[in-house]
């Protein structure tokens, strides 16, 4: 029997075939929402028109138009990687971070040498996460720790095949990842990406963690941590897939533009 969820995804796909530029609004509304949890002030309107006239926001900071941009620019990277069955390895995962650092990277000299953030270089100091204020795993231990990640995903993603299995494997994939924290920066929008490749390798509908969620965002990382069990953030994740399926087809189903027919 089909869950309420692959109902909605179901309902969802079926009504998107009679509208244009779902995708792109799509895209859009991710890139908002994953650079408004990093600080962007952007509104998901002003985002849209940035993105798709160029036109920046009076008073709006420049780094924020330029985080917008490189993650919209990172999604487009990540769904052609996805067309192309392109494997995931530590490689793939520093290519994902350079794309959302693009504009907005340093560079780091440290005790240990440099590392470059612009290029998606890997860590080489000890950092705390910006937004649970958790000490991250020790910057030496990185390398190991996110190979073996790449190496498990790498397996179990041509074996999962439900609905279910392909999104508790993007949702876990988010969570390791943002606990192995292996960049300076960046950190929270590559493992949302990462989860996001996942789906549409499969070909399905991308998750959004809604910005007005922040708080519950970093609550749910924070619990899952504590108590050791991933279920809190799966249901988190759960949820919030929900929530954007059923306010997508709402907006569907009471939008008055679909696309025309061909006429002969």
């Amino acid at each position: 029997m089909p869950t309420s969820l692959e109902i909605l995804t179901q309902e969802y796909e079926e009504l998107c075939k009679n509208f244009i530029d779902i995708d792109k609004h799509h895209l859009y509304l991710i890139s908002h929402h994953s650079t408004a949890i990093e600080g962007s002030t952007l509104t998901a309107l002003e985002t849209e028109i940035f993105l798709d006239k160029g036109l920046t926001v009076k008073g709006k900071p420049l780094e924020h138009h330029l985080m917008v941009k490189d993650h919209f620019a990172a999604l487009g990277f990540i769904t052609k990687s996805a067309t192309e069955k392109k494997k995931i390895d530590t490689k793939f995962i520093q290519s994902i971070n350079a794309a959302v650092m693009h504009s907005t990277g340093t560079v780091y000299n440290t005790a240990l040498g440099s590392f470059d953030a612009f290029k998606g270089d890997l860590r080489l100091l000890n950092v705390r996460a910006g937004m649970t204020g958790e000490s991250d795993m020790n910057y030496d231990k990185v390398p190991l720790y996110l190979k073996k990640l790449c190496e498990d995903l790498k397996e179990k993603i041509n074996t999962v095949k439900t609905l279910e299995e392909i999104n508790e494997l993007a949702f876990l994939a988010h969570y390791q990842l943002d606990m192995i924290h292996p960049f300076d920066d960046g950190n929270g929008r590559t493992s949302r990406l990462l989860m996001n490749y996942i789906q549409s390798y499969h070909k399905k509908p991308l998750s959004i963690v809604f910005s007005e969620d922040r708080q519950a965002y970093i609550e749910s990382l924070i619990a899952t941590r504590e108590q050791e069990d991933i279920q809190v953030f799966l249901e988190f994740m759960h949820n919030q897939h929900t929530k954007y399926l059923q306010e997508e087809i709402k907006r569907l189903t009471t939008k008055q533009e679909p696309k025309q027919k061909n006429i002969k």
